[in-house]
């Protein structure tokens, strides 16, 4: 049985609580010097998937290679987070994920950006917690606290769907 590596598991950690993203998504996670070099984190995500650590989905829209954890991996990382990611949202799940990754960057307006998995399995409810969306975006502007739903379409809906939610 291969073993995770500690600084592997720490570069891929970011990916039990995104689930899914691309190469630059993770580069981006990362706080190390040698995770912020393109090809040396391609060719280590060729090595964790030939490990059996993670799986990738080839979107066939933009081109790019999502990663996303295996069981196998969630063992090493974490116990009590599960990613249950299904094949028929590979796409939407990556979408939700880089938007994510995007909006947090927003600093110091953005504090948090949480995804639906964290949300159903949080410990903070919100009044509006019946409907889960897709993500949810705490933070502040202009010193007056704000809390955010984000959903996102990837197909278009009926209006009474879409008033609904």
């Amino acid at each position: 049985m291969e073993i995770l590596r500690t600084d592997h598991k720490y570069f891929i950690s970011p990916l039990s609580d995104w689930r899914i993203l691309d190469i630059k998504g993770l580069m981006e996670c990362s706080e190390n010097v040698q995770y912020k070099k393109y090809e040396y984190v391609k060719k280590l995500m060729q090595k964790m998937r030939a490990n059996d650590f993670v799986n990738v989905y080839r979107c066939a829209f933009n081109k790019k290679n999502y990663y996303f954890l295996t069981s196998k991996a969630e063992k090493f990382i974490s116990m009590d987070k599960k990613a249950s990611l299904s094949e028929e949202t590979y796409f939407h799940d990556a979408m939700v994920s880089s938007i994510g990754v995007e909006l947090s960057k927003i600093k110091p307006f953005v504090e948090n950006v949480e995804l639906e998995h964290v949300i159903k399995n949080g410990k903070t409810k919100t009044t509006f917690d019946e409907i889960i969306p897709d993500a949810r975006i705490k933070g502040a502007f202009n010193q007056k606290p704000f809390l955010i739903a984000v959903e996102v379409e990837i197909h278009q809906k009926e209006k009474s769907i879409v008033t609904g939610k």
